[in-house]
Parts: structure tokens; C-alpha cells; sequence
């Protein structure tokens, strides 16, 4: 499970997990330390030493601040608007300070005291439902305790949201603001023993001024229910202000989304292309290595084809060679019968002498067309090859 760093009301950083924190504030308020201390020893099985340290040194939650604590968790809306209105009113008590007008001050001081009491209803009621009967010093301490940690530090305004307060909130100078807190009674004076007549006098001013204390009552419910109003009519507007807020944070985060689904499908196009181009690339350089291929077997081919044309024509050249030769062969073959015949006539009879002269004659010329067919061949033999 991860961890986060949270803070605690001591300020300390700690390594507690958010979920434990919630639940074991979340609580009935009896149910605090036995759950407390569990959780510690837990933690300390778990090998989270820094974490059981933290949770030992939690305060038990007074009554009021238990209360306080539910409420932020049933009511998280009117804890959201009582800390909004803290912001208001201290960029309220800014402009004041500037000399811009006091009456967003005053406004927004009525603003808050109206969420303090419609706050401090929900928190009354929590108890009564715990079954504890809210008196007046703790109501007076739920609307102190509200007011203080709403307009408090950073870290009392963050356990106040998260419903984490177990310490009271000290009060502290809001630079000048109205204190909603209410006002003690006066003190009373000491009186001397009245006449009867000064006892008829003061029991009918004690009439009088139990009237009197009466109309201010309802004229203080008056007040009260006109800042409850208020304070409904504020929670309402923040509650709209809120509502438009996330309205229009979804609409940026749909927009966003959509941006994000639009450059998600324009880089899967890219990519896409990207791939056809390279797939293409691809082809295109196995064509081209085809057709290397295929250039350099033509090339082969043609030169296996022109060394083939060359061979058959020294074959065919050296055949007409053989046959020249054969034939010069053959001629001197005949000569040298004709020479034979010749000698054989001109030794047997003179009276052939003129036909021994014929054949000698044509036995030269024998000789002669032989000698020019074995130089015909000697030069066919010899002649270069085209």
C-alpha cells in the first residue's frame, strides 16, 4: 500500500496511511483509543516504527471537535463554503486596509458568522444523535472552534477539511477582523438590601427587564435567522459556484481528453504512414535489388551466351581447317600416285614421253593447287577469330 506524507496536528510529517487516519477518526468517540492503540501496534508489526510513533502521539478529540470532525465528513460542502468564505473575507480585510470600502468586510464577516451557525447546528445535532445534549459553553466552543481553525494556519484549515482535528484551536488575531466569538454577559454589581417599596421598585424593573431580555431573545433569533438565511443563501451560491467550477473543470478535462484522443490518433496516423513509408522503402529496395539481380543475370547469361558463339565458331573454323587439310592431304595423296605413275610411264616406254610431259604437267599443277589449298588452310588456321 503506498504512503503518503501527512500532517498531523503537532505539524510533524509522518508516514501513517490516508485511509487509517480517516477511518480512525471517522469513529464513535469511545471507540478512539482502543482503536488508536491498535492501529499503533499494528503498525509496528509491519515494520512502520516512524508511523506507530505518529499515531501513539494523536490526541484523543475533545466532544466538541469529535463532532466537528463528523460534520466535515457528512457535510463536506459547508466546510468547503466556511473556509471559502475565510479567503473572501481576508481579501475583504486586504481591500479595507487599502482604504477600498469596509462593507465586503462587514458583508463577509455576517457571511461567515451565518455558516458558523449553520454549522454549528449540524454539529449539535451530531452530538444529539451521538446522544449527548450540546450545552451553551460547547456550543460557544464548536462556533470558537469553527471560526478559529477556518481562519487559522494552512495545517488547522487542512485538518479542519479532512476532519482530523484532535487538538483545540488556539484563537488567533485575523488582522483586525470582527470576532464572531460572543460577547460575555457584564459583570454584576453588587447590591444593598432594598426596601419594600425599593423591591416592588426593582421587581417591576426586574419585569421590565426580563421583557426586555425577552424581545432581545426574539430579536436576536430574528438576527440569527436572518444570518442562518444568509448562510443557507451563501452555501447555496458557493454550493452553485462549486457545482459551475467542476462543470467547467469537466469541460476542460473532456476537452483535454479529446485534445489528447486527437494527438493520440493523429501520432497513431504518423506512425502509420511512418510504417507504410518504411514498408514501402522496403519494397521499393528489394525491387531494386531484384532487378540488380535480374540486370546482373542477363549479364551472365549474354556472356555465357557470347562465350558459347565464340566457341561454336572456333569449333566450326577449326573444322573447315580439319577439312582443308583433308583435303591438301588428299591432293598430295593423288600428286605423289600421279608422280608414282608418271615415273613408273617415263621408266617403262619413251614412246610415252609426251603423255609422261602431260602428266607431269598435271601432276605440277596438282602440286600447285595443293600447296595453295594447304596455304589457304594454314591462313584459315591462322586467322584471328571475330
Amino acid at each position: 500500500m503506498a504512503r503518503k506524507k501527512t500532517t498531523r496536528g503537532g505539524g510533524a510529517e509522518a508516514s501513517v496511511p490516508e485511509n487509517e487516519l480517516d477511518a480512525l477518526y471517522a469513529l464513535p468517540l469511545e471507540d478512539f483509543t482502543p482503536a488508536k492503540n491498535a492501529l499503533a501496534k499494528r503498525l509496528r508489526q509491519e515494520g512502520n516504527a516512524d508511523g506507530s510513533d505518529e499515531v501513539k502521539a494523536l490526541a484523543k478529540p475533545n466532544v466538541a471537535l469529535w463532532a466537528i470532525n463528523q460534520v466535515a465528513r457528512s457535510h463536506p460542502e459547508d466546510i468547503r463554503a466556511l473556509l471559502a468564505s475565510s479567503d473572501r473575507l481576508r481579501e475583504a480585510q486586504a481591500s479595507a486596509l487599502r482604504g477600498e470600502g469596509a462593507e465586503a468586510l462587514r458583508e463577509g464577516t455576517r457571511a461567515q458568522r451565518g455558516l458558523v451557525l449553520v454549522l454549528t447546528e449540524d454539529v449539535s445535532e451530531a452530538l444529539r444523535r451521538a446522544g449527548r445534549e450540546p450545552n451553551p459553553t460547547l456550543v460557544d466552543q464548536i462556533q470558537a472552534t469553527l471560526t478559529a481553525a477556518a481562519n487559522g494556519t494552512e495545517e488547522e484549515r487542512t485538518l479542519l477539511e479532512k476532519g482530523r482535528l484532535s487538538r483545540p484551536v488556539e484563537r488567533v488575531s485575523f488582522g483586525g477582523l470582527v470576532d464572531v466569538r460572543p460577547l460575555p454577559p457584564p459583570p454584576k454589581e453588587a447590591k444593598p438590601r432594598p426596601s419594600a417599596a425599593a423591591k416592588e421598585a426593582e421587581r417591576a424593573q426586574r419585569e421590565a427587564a426580563q421583557r426586555a431580555k425577552e424581545a432581545e431573545a426574539r430579536a436576536k433569533e430574528a438576527e440569527r435567522e436572518r444570518q442562518k438565511e444568509e448562510a443557507r443563501a451563501a452555501r447555496e451560491a458557493e454550493k452553485s459556484r462549486a457545482e459551475e467550477e467542476t462543470k467547467a473543470a469537466q469541460e476542460a478535462e473532456r476537452a483535454r481528453r479529446e485534445a489528447e484522443k486527437r494527438a493520440a490518433a493523429a501520432e497513431r496516423e504518423r506512425q502509420a504512414a511512418q510504417k507504410r513509408a518504411e514498408q514501402a522503402g522496403r519494397r521499393a529496395a528489394q525491387e531494386a535489388k531484384r532487378q540488380h539481380a535480374e540486370a546482373r543475370r542477363l549479364e551472365a547469361q549474354q556472356a555465357r551466351q557470347a562465350e558459347a558463339q565464340a566457341q561454336a565458331e572456333h569449333a566450326r573454323r577449326a573444322r573447315d581447317a580439319a577439312r582443308l587439310r583433308r583435303s591438301a592431304a588428299t591432293a598430295r595423296k593423288q600428286a605423289a600416285r600421279l608422280e608414282a605413275a608418271a615415273r613408273k610411264a617415263e621408266a617403262a616406254a619413251a614412246r610415252a614421253r609426251a603423255r609422261a610431259d602431260a602428266a607431269t604437267a598435271r601432276a605440277d599443277a596438282l602440286r600447285a593447287e595443293a600447296d595453295a589449298a594447304e596455304a589457304q588452310a594454314k591462313n584459315v588456321s591462322q586467322a584471328p577469330l571475330h
